[in-house]
């Protein structure tokens, strides 16, 4: 890994979480996807709470029942393919807007 000590990890360019609220209020407005059954997914939550109060519009929806190979398994998994075009009309409509 490129982190060469323990304290290397609270570098914001390696935990987001760690970076300066200014900073993540420059972000885009971010859609969350979050499968519940992902070890990550309370990271995720994190990540769009701050977001949230830096002012970035978030949009997060959790995914039951579905773990962190859920976008691997699009077009074989409903839930999966429910990600896939979700993820789809987010670009679009910030494309398009």
């Amino acid at each position: 890994m490129w982190l060469n000590t323990p304290a290397d990890a609270e570098n914001w360019d390696a935990s987001i979480d760690r970076a300066p609220r200014d900073l993540l209020a420059r972000l885009p407005p971010a859609f969350v996807a979050i499968a519940d059954q992902d070890l990550l997914a309370p990271e995720g939550e994190q990540f769009a709470d701050l977001m949230t109060a830096a002012g970035v519009p978030v949009e997060k929806k959790v995914y039951e029942g579905c773990t962190h190979a859920l976008l691997a398994y699009s077009g074989r998994m409903d839930k999966s393919k429910e990600l896939l075009y979700d993820c789809v009309d987010r670009v679009r409509s910030a494309l398009y807007a």
